[in-house]
């Protein structure tokens, strides 16, 4: 596990580490569900289920809907689906997103093993879970839900609705380094080359984040042309 903690903070040595030990992924990944549940769960019963009803009623919805949607939004239901999500959904994405990557290490020039792929796809998601754990505290200091650390964060004046704040708003640094981590990944464990891993790697994430910003535009405003 120390050598996953130094991915963290200094990627190529941890890495190489890594590939001199031969790590098993399925005790980082144990690890890394662990630390998702438990932030998750502080923030369904210290943020998200106090603001329950603010939320009901920001929405506009019409009486015989908000008796629903307070059902779907009680304590117990809301524990439950973290739990799910943490045990069941988190490590199907952790393994599509590998096997993505098991896949496109060959066409850029690397050579790949799953476990391999594992290991650096859960490395960079303890970056992920690690900014959830930064939030939180924002979250009870502000009172807020959602908590920006993004660079819409540096364009106030910008419309919530805009192409251009969707797509701000999914560019943070927690992002950029856990993808870095990615790229380190597949240079140090897979051998391809850190150009190609590079741009291969931070093309993809571009080109995501400006279709989920367009779908998102889409569904703010209404599929209608």
């Amino acid at each position: 596990m120390k050598s996953i903690i130094k991915v963290l903070y200094s990627p190529e040595k941890g890495f190489k580490e890594i590939e001199e030990k031969r790590i098993n992924p399925l005790i980082p990944l144990l690890i890394l569900i662990l630390f998702s549940l438990i932030i998750n769960l502080l923030y369904v019963n210290f943020v998200i289920y106090p603001k329950r009803f603010e939320f009901i009623q920001s929405q506009n919805l019409p009486p015989e809907r908000s008796e629903i949607m307070i059902k779907f939004l009680s304590r117990g239901f809301l524990n439950f689906q973290i739990i799910f999500s943490s045990i069941i959904f988190l490590p199907i994405i952790i393994l599509i997103t590998s096997s993505f990557y098991h896949i496109l290490v060959p066409i850029i020039g690397g050579f790949s093993e799953f476990n391999h792929t594992l290991l650096y796809v859960i490395c960079s998601k303890f970056i992920n879970i690690f900014a959830h754990y930064v939030k939180f505290p924002i979250s009870l200091l502000t009172n807020k839900i959602q908590v920006h650390m993004d660079l819409a964060i540096l364009f106030p004046f910008l419309n919530e609705k805009s192409f251009i704040y969707l797509f701000l708003s999914q560019i943070d640094i927690f992002t950029i380094y856990s993808l870095y981590i990615v790229v380190c990944g597949m240079n140090i464990l897979s051998k391809t080359p850190k150009r190609n891993a590079l741009l291969s790697v931070y093309f993809l994430w571009l080109f995501i984040s400006i279709i989920i910003s367009i779908l998102g535009l889409k569904t703010r405003r209404g599929f209608g042309f």
